[in-house]
């Protein structure tokens, strides 16, 4: 019994409790299989899943036309905490007339005996766990004592692994949307502790700060994060290279969920220094005035452009006429708001 309690308390997944039943669980119990139910009730429709142990997938991937003769749920489900044997679902007779228990026999499986619970977990979600086996003898007293015994344990497994599974579901979908949008985040705990950061975050602080060798931020961003901070609120810094520049913001979201403190989040985000010429410009252009446009925008004079080119800067600036001419532009300023706005 207690190497069932520490193993359902040290449980943070619901394959972790799936490895406990045929271990621990389903001996303690003298049962052949097991099966650990989750319905989430959040959303606009309840979500039911499973997570057997002995159960062939063809099993579930048949549940749906078998739930309407699933004594065990309806028994359960009308009793929620009270641990139940097959006995006190049904009767004998009902039970071998039942169509899940013929199609659970043309399966290999014998559900003959049954000893089951439904489990509120919270507000939003019902656990519960049902165990079975082909024995001749039914499940007893003693079998629902040691079952009772472990429900508070079980109830709390069944919660943590549920959260800790939505929070993960959570950190992936925001990672993606991050990612997405090419910004890097990292995140850390009101006491500064850091919580997580995203691959594009990773990727831009490495690029930017390869020197960085030891764990946490660079010493120029973690110096920002405290004098942000100091001050209590949200701040911006931009890094810049040749054609790039890293814009660095820091800001407090507030608390990311009831009864837990704030958040404090910094994000990355790379952007060009100058602007590129845009892809709808190739139509109008000869792909050399192409070129000599994007120096333009990047600022070079027309005798550096020349070496860029290898020509005389005279070429280079009848170049730059013709691409004002084409382009409707009379000026190095104008052709680059021209550029910014696409």
């Amino acid at each position: 019994m207690r190497e069932l309690q520490e193993r359902l308390q040290a449980a943070r997944s619901f394959r972790e409790l799936t490895e406990i039943a045929p271990d621990v669980l389903t001996p303690a119990l003298g049962a052949d299989r097991a099966v650990f139910t989750l319905i989430d009730s959040s959303g606009p429709v309840p979500e039911a899943r499973w997570f057997p142990v002995n159960f062939p997938d063809q099993w579930f991937g048949e549940y749906e036309a078998i739930a309407p003769h699933d004594f065990v749920r309806d028994a359960t489900l009308a009793r929620p905490g009270v641990v139940m044997t097959d006995e006190q679902m049904v009767s004998r007779r009902t039970f071998e007339a039942n169509p899940m228990v013929h199609r659970a026999r043309d399966l290999g499986l014998d559900l003959r005996h049954a000893l089951a619970v439904a489990l509120p977990v919270d507000a939003e979600w019902l656990g519960g766990i049902a165990v079975f086996r082909g024995k001749t003898k039914a499940f007893g007293a003693r079998e629902r004592a040691l079952l009772n015994d472990v429900l508070p344990v079980l109830r709390e497994a069944l919660r943590t692994c549920a959260l800790l599974e939505r929070a993960g579901e959570k950190a992936n979908l925001l990672e993606h949307l991050f990612n997405m949008t090419g910004e890097g985040v990292v995140a850390f705990s009101e006491g500064g502790r850091e919580l997580f950061r995203t691959a594009a975050a990773v990727k831009l602080l490495d690029r930017w700060f390869p020197h960085q060798r030891r764990p946490g931020l660079p010493a120029r961003i973690d110096d920002m994060l405290r004098k942000t901070l100091e001050r209590g609120e949200s701040g911006s810094r931009v890094f810049q290279d040749e054609a790039d520049d890293l814009v660095v913001s820091v800001f407090r979201p507030g608390s990311p969920g009831p009864g837990l403190p704030p958040a404090t989040v910094i994000t990355l985000r790379e952007r060009p220094r100058f602007p590129a010429p845009p892809e709808c410009w190739r139509e109008r252009l000869s792909p050399r005035e192409f070129e000599v446009a994007s120096y333009l925008l990047r600022g070079l004079t027309t005798d550096l452009i020349a070496q860029e080119l290898l020509c005389r800067p005279g070429t280079v600036s009848k170049h730059v006429q013709r691409i004002f001419d084409k382009l409707g532009v009379d000026s190095r300023s104008a052709l680059f708001v021209l550029a910014v706005r696409g």
